[in-house]
């Protein structure tokens, strides 16, 4: 990576985000380091940076930069909500839970309760799940993870009709759902109704 020394944070900051759109995540990544040298308080930079090992499967370090946004602005949240989902992902549901309501205090929003849902099904909460889920679903009725995830909570609990619906919500919302067509297709099976 070949850039002039002398940028700004902002620019340094804004030149990691183009090259985060476009895929080059190892130069995103320096420019993003290289911001928080400058700034070791950035909290856009810490929250990008944990975007970014997320999407390269690094939960550890996702942790830490999403930890560290947190830590500089513990009322944010969707870095609340980017924190949950390392944490679901590393099999820590009590801390994603903690940190799905923490965002859902902040700001009541269909993604926090989305993952919500998923961890209250993964404790065993199936009601608790259930009501999240129509939480994200009446702030923002084209959530189609949402329906998704209730249908498989309705269908895990022996509500195949219920669920039925549900995956035709999701499906009618995204088309391309392969999940909850096979799911569907699934459900029907159940059901005999093998057509």
């Amino acid at each position: 990576m070949n850039l002039k020394k002398n940028l700004t944070i902002t620019e340094t900051f804004a030149l990691a985000v183009l090259n985060h759109k476009k895929s080059n995540l190892k130069i995103a990544e320096k420019l993003y380091v290289k911001a928080l040298k400058i700034n070791p308080n950035y909290f856009d930079a810490y929250n990008n940076l944990g975007i970014l090992h997320n999407q390269l499967g690094e939960y550890r370090k996702a942790m830490s930069c999403f930890e560290k946004a947190v830590k500089i602005e513990p009322k944010n949240a969707g870095a609340q909500n980017n924190l949950g989902f390392v944490f679901k992902e590393l099999g820590e549901y009590l801390k994603a839970k903690s940190c799905y309501d923490k965002a859902i205090q902040i700001q009541p929003n269909a993604a926090a309760y989305n993952n919500l849902g998923f961890i209250l099904k993964e404790l065993g909460e199936y009601q608790q799940s259930i009501i999240s889920y129509k939480r994200a679903i009446k702030i923002n009725p084209k959530n189609d993870a949402a329906h998704y995830n209730l249908a498989n909570t309705l269908k895990e609990l022996g509500e195949y009709k219920k669920a039925i619906n549900c995956y035709n919500n999701a499906i009618e919302i995204n088309p391309k759902n392969d999940a909850a067509h096979f799911n569907l297709a699934n459900t029907f099976k159940k059901l005999g109704e093998y057509k």
